[in-house]
């Protein structure tokens, strides 16, 4: 048995919220060509909502830039695009988590393979940081106290830094 922690992050309205600009940034981060990029980028702003069902098209339209005294206000939680651009947009806050903070630690029970490290697990727009008992003894922090502290703490530091890069990341 192990000490370990579990801490789920659901994003409210998370989606609403993602800001097609910054989307663009990572696409750039990850070579998209800049013609792609504008593309997108007008594409997200300038998209308009209907619902259709079986009695037809709905009369009623929502788009990003429905509301100009809420300017950017996303691209609505059902959008097609909603899903792709709240993971883009976690890329870079989960590659400062994974640079900056204490992972778990997994060994296969076999012992036939190395160690392996996780930092986050996630669905939609849910993220869940993990940490365990051997991630935290390997990274040597807070050696004098009971592991349950030490356990405690880094996933409290943890979750601030996780907190930190998602507010900055928008």
């Amino acid at each position: 048995r192990q000490y370990g922690a579990l801490t789920d992050n659901d994003a409210t309205a998370a989606f609403d919220r993602v800001l097609p600009a910054l989307c663009v940034v990572t696409c750039r981060q990850l070579g998209m060509p800049k013609q792609a990029q504008r593309f997108f980028f007008r594409l997200l702003r300038q998209m308009i909502y209907t619902t259709t069902t079986a009695h037809g098209r709905s009369n009623k339209a929502y788009s990003a830039s429905a509301n100009p005294n809420i300017p950017g206000q996303g691209v609505m939680q059902g959008g097609g695009a909603s899903l792709p651009n709240y993971k883009s947009q976690q890329l870079p806050v989960i590659k400062a988590y994974e640079s900056n903070c204490v992972p778990a630690v997994f060994r296969h029970t076999s012992k036939m393979k190395d160690r392996f490290r996780r930092w986050v697990t996630g669905f939609s727009d849910d993220i869940s940081l993990l940490l365990n008992e051997l991630g935290v003894k390997l990274s040597g922090i807070d050696q004098d106290l009971p592991m349950a502290q030490r356990i405690r703490n880094v996933i409290q530091s943890n979750l601030a830094r996780y907190e930190e890069y998602f507010f900055t990341a928008g």
